[in-house]
């Protein structure tokens, strides 16, 4: 029952981070922020976190953003 419990949490945790809830400090790290496409950037100063790319909505009205099978965010089109 325990190890289900810690499976959950981490499931969770991992859901949240992939959501841009935090910047790993990774330059290539990119992620979705509603339709658009965020990429990881730090400054001068050290600090990391996201900026815009790309609006996915920008190519029309059925385009989303979304994560692909490389781990990168990414236009697509329903």
């Amino acid at each position: 029952m325990l190890a289900i419990n810690l499976l959950s949490v981490l499931f969770a945790a991992t859901v949240a981070a992939r959501q841009g809830t935090r910047c790993p400090g990774r330059h290539d790290e990119t992620n979705c922020s509603g339709k658009n496409i965020v990429k990881c950037s730090g400054d001068q100063n050290g600090v990391w976190k996201w900026n815009f790319v790309e609006s996915c909505a920008d190519k029309g009205p059925n385009w989303y953003c979304s994560i692909d099978s490389y781990d990168k965010a990414k236009c697509f089109t329903s």
